[in-house]
């Protein structure tokens, strides 16, 4: 099982991250943004930092000379999340909602960088 820094270290890496040894700590960057430590990264505690991996799984999109269609849906409802394939409909992650909202979006998040990183 991961811990919960190697998870948002992956998150980061998903949604555009660079991420490099240092000091014997990881850190990350972008562009835009300064070098941060792994520890410092805030998925699991943050709407704003998570609702920007949500925004990415939701809009990534495929498109051609006569159509454009979604990849992936993200669904919410009071019971649990899921993240299914725009064309096929099929359910490629989900998590029940027994622990809370943002505990949620962010394990679902996690299962689905997982499935995508095995899949892509």
């Amino acid at each position: 099982m991961k811990t919960t820094e190697e998870k948002n270290r992956m998150i980061a890496e998903f949604v555009g991250h660079e991420s490099s040894l240092y000091k014997g700590s990881y850190h990350l960057h972008k562009i835009d943004k300064p070098l941060t430590s792994a520890e410092d990264l805030k998925f699991h505690t943050s709407w704003d930092w998570l609702m920007e991996v949500v925004e990415k799984i939701d809009n990534r999109r495929t498109i051609t000379s006569t159509d454009e269609s979604y990849l992936y849906c993200v669904s919410l409802n009071g019971c649990n999340g899921e993240i299914s394939d725009g064309k096929t409909g099929d359910v490629v992650s989900s998590v029940d909602n027994q622990i809370g909202w943002k505990e949620m979006v962010y394990e679902l998040v996690v299962k689905f960088i997982e499935w995508y990183n095995e899949n892509k």
